[in-house]
């Protein structure tokens, strides 16, 4: 799992947004969907009107409802990793204690899976997050926390493991599609591929911010989508971003 500052500056957002809901301006969204504030005040101090450069277009109210909902249940779950809770939920109940867990980027989920897997491969580039996240697995004899800041490292640990030797892997850090395509052949028979954000890469009807539609984001995302489409797949959304496992056959 990747770092998770910006789900934290999200929540910020959503009170931001709700605090500005409270000025009586004439609207709090442009033509393209950015937020903008003029209030009373600045209207009687002849300010011009202050626009963000951040589109909110997507910030429908069952959309800040639902990521109100979901940074309430991250606050409440401050051990679970940052994926969406359905998924997380279904994960739980399919992994085993013997299993041999990969992930493409740590966080949360490196001690939440070495609880429950009999050994963890974790892959992170970034320094400061490696430190962060080494605190947190102080202890846990069966994790393998390996810093791989360049590109060469970060794929060459998938790369190394033999195919069918890992029983499930979490795509949520950097290089995703080539991550997600190292993967494929080093999943055992009835192995978890689980990808996080899947509707940023994989065609979907997803509805949540940014979801990619009927297209794949590149060539190697295509070539992944070939490889999985007869698998058995559970896509999980929240509303705010989509999980989805794939099992192999």
């Amino acid at each position: 799992m990747g770092n998770p500052t910006h789900r934290v500056k999200e929540f910020g957002h959503v009170i931001s947004w709700l605090n500005l809901a409270r000025f009586e301006g004439q609207g709090l969204l442009d033509k393209e969907g950015n937020l903008y504030l003029h209030c009373p005040l600045m209207i009687r101090l002849g300010l011009p009107k202050l626009t963000l450069k951040r589109s909110y277009k997507h910030w429908t109210p069952k959309y800040i409802v639902d990521r109100i909902r979901l940074m309430i249940w991250y606050q409440t779950h401050p051990d679970s990793p940052w994926l969406t809770p359905a998924a997380i939920e279904v994960i739980d109940s399919l992994l085993k204690p013997s299993d041999r867990y990969l992930e493409w980027g740590s966080g949360r989920s490196t001690a939440w899976f070495a609880k429950r897997c009999k050994e963890v491969i974790s892959v992170e580039s970034s320094p400061e997050w490696f430190q962060r996240v080494s605190q947190t697995i102080s202890g846990m004899n069966n994790v393998s926390l390996r810093l791989c800041p360049t590109k060469e490292e970060y794929l060459g640990v998938g790369l190394s493991l033999p195919d069918e030797s890992v029983d499930v892997v979490l795509v949520d850090g950097q290089y995703r599609d080539e991550c997600a395509e190292i993967s494929i052949p080093k999943l055992r028979r009835g192995g978890l591929l689980i990808i996080d954000n899947v509707h940023w890469y994989l065609p979907s009807n997803s509805k949540s911010p940014n979801a990619i539609g009927s297209r794949y984001a590149t060539p190697v995302w295509e070539r992944v989508g070939k490889q999985i489409e007869s698998w058995r797949k559970i896509w999980l959304t929240s509303g705010v971003d989509d999980t989805s496992i794939w099992i192999r056959p």
